[in-house]
């Protein structure tokens, strides 16, 4: 059996906190090409192109249930993977505020939920962000 970290309860907490504000399902999207085009409007941004390095990101489907979705990302271009459960705007934000704070240890620390935040409000509504930082406060994560 495998011990769960502070950083395990930290992200499971983090999930928690989405699944309540209603971010882990905001926008269920119809396919990657929608992902896809999502990432890009977002990275075309001037907000982006000041906050973070990365240029390019490729978004992949794996249309399995076993596995979490996940940012990989190097200097200037990233890899997002998708899984079933989890082709949905909230979800795409969520693995973007990993890539622009360059979270090389999946981090679900206090400057991710910051950038999470800004993410929501720019590219969602305000409201968005506001359920999600009640909930993240709620938890004592912010």
């Amino acid at each position: 059996m495998t011990k769960r970290t502070d950083a395990d309860r930290r992200a499971a907490k983090v999930y928690d906190a989405e699944w309540a504000a209603g971010t882990a399902v905001l926008r269920p999207l119809q396919s990657v090409v929608e992902a896809q085009a999502l990432v890009d409007y977002v990275l075309k941004s001037r907000w982006w192109r000041k906050t973070c390095g990365i240029r390019k990101i490729d978004v992949e489907y794996v249309p399995v249930w076993e596995l979490e979705s996940e940012m990989e990302d190097r200097r200037t271009t990233g890899r997002m993977r998708l899984t079933m459960g989890n082709l949905s705007e909230g979800v795409v934000l969520h693995e973007l505020a990993h890539c622009a704070r360059g979270d090389v240890d999946n981090s679900h620390g206090p400057d991710f939920c910051g950038m999470l935040l800004e993410l929501l409000s720019r590219f969602t509504r305000q409201v968005v962000a506001d359920r999600l930082r009640e909930e993240l406060q709620l938890r004592k994560l912010i």
